[in-house]
């Protein structure tokens, strides 16, 4: 394979993954659509073993506020705890399974929040794409203020 059509492959390749994630707990990127067909495998697998699985279970008032408060003050531990233990305890009272444990796909860690689009990379890779005559995507692939991750992790309170 020549040098010219291995970046011409990336290239291509770099195109049809253009929305990059990165998971937070590890900071490996993947592409959106390779990152949710990990996910989606996760998660089949869980459905099988628990049916009756509802990813967005009607949430009480008092957690849809924790959720804000934690979203108001990212840095407070305190109140990262307190959305932890709330959850745990309601999903306990509720007669609820846990959630499905998604991991990395590179080295397996654990994933406990959605992922985040890497918009410096993505920039990167626009900069190739216009330096080649094409024109990157502009617009969000899933709608806007939506992400690919709402199945997986829940509705965001």
């Amino acid at each position: 394979m020549s040098l010219i059509s291995f970046f011409n492959s990336f290239y291509t390749y770099l195109l049809a993954h253009l929305y990059l994630f990165s998971l937070p707990q590890c900071g490996h990127v993947f592409c959106g659509l390779c990152l949710g067909n990990w996910f989606s495998t996760i998660f089949d697998q869980y459905l099988a073993t628990n049916p009756t699985f509802d990813p967005n279970p009607m949430i009480p008032n008092h957690l849809t506020a924790l959720c804000a408060r934690v979203r108001q003050n990212p840095g407070h531990p305190y109140f990262h705890l307190q959305l932890k233990a709330e959850l745990i305890y309601f999903r306990v009272t509720q007669d609820l399974p846990p959630p499905p444990v998604y991991t990395c796909p590179l080295c397996r860690k654990t994933v406990e929040n959605k992922p985040v689009e890497d918009f410096a990379l993505k920039r990167i890779v626009g900069i190739i794409a216009r330096s080649m005559g094409e024109k990157a995507p502009e617009n969000n692939l899933y709608g806007p203020g939506r992400t690919p991750w709402v199945g997986f992790f829940g509705n965001d309170m």
